[in-house]
């Protein structure tokens, strides 16, 4: 059986395995911490990422761009549904 992995804090996908059959329960499998059988959703923009919530959302992942503001100041971003500020640009 099929499983998908997602992180422990941010709960982004992570990627699949298989499960290991339960050795207690014949036709049973054993889907560990952080893992689902619920297949993430397939046509995931680039700039996106598939985070499980009982279920999988996508959600905007510019986590490591850079951006300046109007008054030149300069920044990061660095969380997963965090988009870029009003009035932003990732060019200097």
């Amino acid at each position: 059986m099929k499983i998908y992995h997602y992180h422990p804090v941010t709960k982004e996908y992570l990627g699949s395995g298989e499960a290991d059959a339960n050795p207690l329960e014949q036709g049973k499998y054993l889907v560990p911490a952080n893992s689902t059988t619920y297949a993430p959703v397939a046509d995931t923009p680039e700039d996106h990422v598939n985070i499980f919530m009982d279920e999988w959302i996508v959600e905007l992942d510019l986590r490591g761009t850079t951006y300046w503001l109007q008054d030149g100041s300069k920044d990061v971003i660095k969380n997963i549904g965090e988009p870029l500020p009003e009035g932003a640009t990732t060019t200097e």
